[in-house]
Parts: C-alpha cells; structure tokens; sequence
C-alpha cells in the first residue's frame, strides 16, 4: 500500500515493538502514526521547527522520540490525556467577544475564524497554528463564515446584517450583500456554488445570486429569528430552524414549505445528512433531534449537552456527527445508532461553531473565550490500540501537540 500522508518527503519511519503501528516523520516538521495494516492515520503530532529526521518506539510502546534538524529530540507520552492545538494571535486584543463561527477551505490548507473584537476581524490561519491575515469589512462581530465548494469564493456575514463575499486569492472583498434588516446569523453556499442562502434574525431566509449579489428568493414563513440554515446535498432542499421552536424544509428553487416540524424548545443550528435522509437539529435545552426528511417523524431525540447546542456539522463522509454547545463541550455522534463517541473539553466558555476538516481527520472549534482549537478527529479505539492502552479509548479524540519532554536547544 502507498498512503501520502505527509505532504513532502519522508525521512524516518520506524514500527511499534508489537508491530500494529508505524510512526513516520518528514520535512513538513510533523510525526505521524499510522495503522500498520492499513496505512490509516491515527495520530499527527507537531512540535518541531524544521524537518523530522528520526523516529524511534520505547521498548514499551508508550513513548515514542523523535530527532529534528531543529537541533532537538522530543519524547512523546502517548498514554497521557490529549489535548488540541489552541490558534491564538501573537498579541492578543483588548475588546474580543469571543470567536463566533470557522470554516475549512476545501484544499485543507487554510482555517478561517470569524471573531468580535474591535475590528470585526475575519483570522486566516495556516493548518499548523500560524496567523497569516487579518481581514476587516465588516462593522459588527463576524457570526458566520464559508467557502463555496471550489474554494474560489468565501462568504461571511454578521451583526451589521451584510454578507461580504472574498476572493481567497488575494484575500479581497468581492461585493456586500445588503437585503437583511436583522443580523444574519450563518451563512451557507449550495452544493454547487452558485448560490448562498442567509438565516437572519429578521424571521427570514434569503437566497442570492453569487456571480451577481442579486437577491433571488426570501423565505417567509418563521415567526421568530431564523438561527440556522442548510442545504440538502442534491442542493433542492434547504431546512431552517429558529426561535420559534420549528423546522423549516424548503423547496430551494420556488421557495415553498414542504414540511414543518415542532419542536419543544428554540432550535439554534440544523444539519442534513450526506444522504439527504436525516435532517439534525440542536434545542436550546442541550438536546438534539433527529428526523425523517421525508415523513418529519422523529427518529431520536438525545440529551448529550448541558446548555443550549449551539452548532452541528456531519464528517464528509458522513459517518460521524460533531455538536457543540453553551456547556463548553463538543461531542462526536454516530449517526446510525444516536450513540456519543466521544466528549471533547478544553474550551472555557461556550463553543459557538465547529467544523470538519476536508479529510475528516481534523475538528476546528470556536468559542467566546476568544480561542479557535485544532482537534483530531481518529476513531478512539484507535488511538487506544496505537497507544497499546484501553484506558485512552474514554479520554478524547484530540492527540496531544505538546511533547512530554524536550532535549536540546532550538534555534
């Protein structure tokens, strides 16, 4: 088997004493370990400045060390708790509400962060932690963020009730999108692209034209702010939810309502299944719903949070579903059984949005304590076999990117 996990060349590589593991180091500073079997990624660790160049197992298998022409060598403790990679600016801002939304460019390369500090700020950060921009257009908190899926446009809108549409490219405004009278709340492209569709606080959702900015649909039908919004993957459905307790299912092209479901409590976020089977909300009371797309019968309703779910996201391959809520956590769902994977903590206030990385190997998190995290998204008993450790299947998906210890002085 041939697998390219490493984007440039692979200097070391070296097996787990039992054989069940490889770890693989390279010029693009990382050390990774792999799934001898299968070639399957478990766990990527970064830590080094410049290349890789050695990598060795204990005699145990619970330590692994690697050498780097950074001048170091680092023991990694691969049975400790994990923790994620936090993206912070290198001097941080006096007024910041927090980070309110992120997204993935389709290529992988790039994160975005929407924020609310002094300057409404949209972040671009490289997959390794570093800021690269800072973009200014908007005149309130940036609440929500995409790219469309060729990655040729990203999309963000906000508190002053405008979607700006960006040139990735040369990190540029395009046009502003002005037809809101509430802040929009998210912003979400049409699986081709060629349309975004904009929940507002307006009670309403707007549809627009992403070549020209024109104004194609406004779908009237909530009686209170619209939170959430998504499209089905065949781009015919869009389904809305809000305060007013509802899900909304919309026929994307007329506008007309095919189905509305009734919730309990307020609903703030939603999400359809790859298949367009199943369509997901979160409730204000930490619950999420699950229901039919064709009948509107529920399938399941599952307490997994402690405080409002404030965003949903299905894996690319739809085979995982990541909520994140008010009580500071994200929690992995299989979404065949409803059953929790896992439970992800490090965050100190709540968690506002969260992603999936392309590959499904990476969860990016953005909370109101002003950080973006950076966590691995690895099956856990995974990780636990890769560790040679069962204990680590219960303590989370997010291998550590810190080294246990440090030899030798960087640069």
């Amino acid at each position: 088997q041939v697998r390219r996990d490493h984007p440039t060349a692979v200097s070391a590589v070296a097996f787990r004493p039992d054989g069940r593991t490889l770890a693989s180091g390279g010029d693009d500073r990382a050390v990774k370990l792999l799934n001898a079997a299968t070639l399957e990624q478990l766990r990527s660790f970064r830590g080094h400045t410049e290349a890789v160049t050695a990598v060795a197992f204990s005699p145990d298998g619970r330590t692994l060390a690697s050498a780097s022409t950074d001048r170091t060598a680092k023991l990694w403790d691969l049975t400790q708790p994990i923790q994620p990679l936090t993206l912070t600016e290198p001097t941080p801002r006096r007024y910041d509400e927090g980070v309110f939304c992120v997204a993935f460019s389709p290529d992988g390369h790039t994160l975005v962060s929407g924020h609310g500090d002094s300057e409404h700020s949209l972040k671009i950060w490289d997959v390794d932690g570093h800021l690269v921009r800072v973009l200014k257009g908007h005149k309130h908190r940036v609440l929500g963020v995409a790219f469309s899926p060729d990655g040729k446009i990203m999309a963000s809108s906000g508190g002053d009730k405008t979607t700006i549409l960006w040139d990735p490219a040369t990190w540029t405004p395009l046009r502003t999108l002005d037809g809101h009278s509430g802040v929009i709340s998210q912003v979400v492209f049409r699986p081709d692209g060629r349309e975004i569709a904009t929940p507002s606080r307006d009670d309403n959702v707007q549809v627009w034209d992403v070549a020209t900015g024109a104004l194609r649909r406004t779908f009237e039908g909530h009686t209170q702010s619209v939170l959430g919004a998504a499209y089905g993957l065949d781009s015919r459905t869009i389904a809305s939810v809000g305060r007013d307790k509802c899900l909304i299912l919309w026929d994307s092209r007329s506008g007309a309502i095919r189905r509305r479901v009734s919730a309990g409590q307020p609903l703030h976020c939603v999400a359809l299944s790859r298949d367009g089977r199943t369509v997901v909300a979160g409730d204000s009371a930490g619950s999420v719903w699950w229901w039919d797309v064709a009948t509107g019968q529920s399938i399941r309703t599952l307490s997994g949070h402690e405080g409002a779910v404030l965003k949903l996201a299905f894996s690319p391959d739809g085979r995982r579903l990541v909520s994140c809520g008010a009580d500071r956590r994200l929690k992995l769902w299989d979404p065949s059984s409803g059953q929790m994977l896992l439970m992800l903590e490090s965050h100190s206030r709540d968690v506002n949005d969260v992603a999936f990385s392309p590959d499904g190997r990476r969860i990016a998190s953005a909370s109101s304590d002003r950080s973006v995290k950076l966590w691995e998204a690895a099956p856990a008993a995974a990780l636990a076999a890769a560790a040679g450790s069962p204990a680590l299947a219960s303590q989370g998906d997010n291998p550590s990117r810190l080294p246990s210890r440090v030899i030798g002085n960087s640069r």
